[in-house]
């Protein structure tokens, strides 16, 4: 009778539907379905599961913590290093001072102790005018 579960009518229904002749539009829209469809079925066997990036997660996680741990252990490593570059210059610097106040120290003691010298030793003499020869005055005869 009526092949599967269909009532009758539908039976008939769809043998005048598949005898008809289809518009150009049913026969183009038919095509780009089959196309569609194809890509589908070639993609979606592809596409990635729930429990395929539950696993990708819990994968990315375990890895960006060695990561972190990595990091964290190169950042107190440059810390250290920074500390010793710290207490490295700032015994430079102090060095440094020292010379710096050790010149101006001695520079001081030197100048106090020249003019000191210079004083005990007075004044030095002022240069007097001294006379030099009288000037020659030509006299003449007086009528």
């Amino acid at each position: 009778m009526n092949a599967g579960n269909k009532p009758p009518e539908q039976d008939d229904v769809a043998a005048q539907l598949a005898s008809a002749p289809l518009p150009a539009y049913a026969i183009e829209m038919e095509r780009r379905l089959v196309i569609l469809e194809t890509r589908f079925d070639a993609i979606l066997p592809t596409l990635a599961t729930k429990a395929d990036l539950a696993e990708l997660r819990s994968e990315l996680l375990s890895r960006m913590e060695v990561v972190r741990a990595d990091l964290r252990g190169d950042f107190d490593t440059l810390c250290g290093d920074f500390d010793k570059l710290r207490a490295d210059l700032s015994n430079q610097f102090m060095s440094m001072m020292k010379w710096v106040i050790g010149i101006f120290v001695v520079s001081t003691i030197g100048t106090v102790i020249s003019v000191n010298n210079m004083q005990a030793r007075g004044s030095p003499p002022a240069v007097a005018a001294q006379p030099g020869p009288a000037p020659s005055v030509a006299s003449t005869p007086k009528p």
